[in-house]
């Protein structure tokens, strides 16, 4: 999970400087996180190192602030048609671009039918589906649950499944992603109650 995570925002236009700074200044070569080698336990502690370092303080919104450790994580696929199951996390931005509902779907739904203002998002959704519509295969979406009962709550990934859902006809079907699952993520502050 961290790898991909870091992954994705190395490619991301919001995230990206913010890694690439911090590689400069630890003297790391990005493709520890562009081509990571997971079975690499001095890779994969530096990234872990990382992903606290920049995503759990500061203007990184403290988004890992109380998130637990005790989390099983597994790779899966998810049809296309599925992706609108999948909800936003608790954060004021997402909640008030999906009418207070925490769902994709109806975030895209809105954005289509001119209700919902996207704002300075536009622009990063554009970027993703012009990516897609470029052929780019775009890295998996990263989620939790606290069980296997509940819809996922996403990690990390939001604006490429927002992308994703503005664009359906440019997804592959069916879609990779990451979900990981542990009761410890209802005390996480983005989880949200249900």
């Amino acid at each position: 999970m961290v790898a991909e995570f870091l992954r994705a925002e190395l490619e991301s236009p919001r995230f990206a400087e913010r890694i690439r700074q911090r590689l400069d200044r630890d003297g790391v070569d990005a493709a520890v996180l562009a081509r990571p080698d997971t079975d690499d336990a001095e890779q994969n502690r530096y990234r872990r190192t990382l992903l606290r370092d920049y995503r759990g303080t500061g203007a990184a919104a403290e988004l890992l602030t109380g998130f637990p450790d005790e989390i099983e994580w597994t790779r899966r696929t998810i049809p296309r048609d599925r992706l609108g199951s999948l909800r936003y996390i608790d954060y004021p931005f997402w909640n008030e671009l999906s009418g207070g509902t925490r769902s994709p779907a109806v975030a895209a739904e809105r954005m289509r039918a001119g209700a919902a203002d996207a704002g300075h998002m536009a622009e990063r959704f554009a970027g993703v589906i012009a990516r897609m519509e470029a052929g780019e295969t775009l890295p998996p979406i990263i989620a939790v649950a606290a069980d296997e009962a509940e819809a996922p709550v996403l990690l990390e990934g939001h604006t490429r499944l927002t992308a994703w859902l503005l664009r359906p006809d440019l997804v592959p079907d069916p879609l990779d992603l990451i979900v990981g699952v542990g009761a410890g993520v209802r005390g996480w502050k983005y989880y949200g109650a249900d």
